[in-house]
């Protein structure tokens, strides 16, 4: 299985109306992490792990 990444158009910047949703999100196995990580990042998302829990969440990425 092979994928290609397309990067997205510039949108404008919205606010968040909530500032913690979450979301019970399925990933197909044959993703490997690094190919989840560059998708999230070309959408602006970054794949977190919470230790204490032992589960990832997929977060908006800070702006510098």
């Amino acid at each position: 299985m092979s994928a290609r990444i397309l990067p997205w158009r510039p949108r404008p910047s919205v606010t968040a109306l909530k500032s913690v949703v979450y979301l019970p999100a399925l990933i197909d196995g044959q993703v490997t992490v690094q190919a989840l990580m560059e998708g999230l990042a070309a959408a602006g998302l970054l794949l977190q792990h919470d230790p204490a829990t032992r589960k990832f969440f997929i977060v908006a990425r800070e702006r510098y």
